[in-house]
């Protein structure tokens, strides 16, 4: 109880603006803050237009030709659980394609 009534105290001896001083610190805040947010929208867009000018002037990756991988299967011996070999001549191997879409999992 002792802290409540030394804040209460405290609290008397705040000297607290005047109505026209309030209005006119908010209206000040609300000015500033608008400059502000007009100032960061602006050097925003600059930089997204600069970010846009460097994409467009790098080179395009499309141009590039995917490499295909070569996968030599006769030197892969497969086994099973206990070592003994399998025979592989019917297994087929496949590449992926990195352009095929994704199973999704449900």
């Amino acid at each position: 109880m002792k802290f409540l009534k030394d804040s209460y105290k405290e609290l008397e001896k705040v000297t607290w603006p005047t109505k026209n001083h309030a209005v006119s610190i908010t209206i000040l805040t609300v000015v500033f803050t608008t400059i502000a947010t007009g100032f960061l929208t602006v050097v925003d867009g600059g930089f997204k237009e600069f970010y846009n000018y460097l994409i467009d002037i790098s080179p395009k990756s499309q141009s590039v030709a995917p490499v295909q991988p070569q996968i030599d299967a006769s030197a892969i011996k497969l086994t099973d659980q206990d070592g003994n070999e399998i025979d592989s001549s019917a297994i087929q191997i496949n590449p992926v394609s990195t352009d095929a879409p994704k199973a999704s999992a449900e």
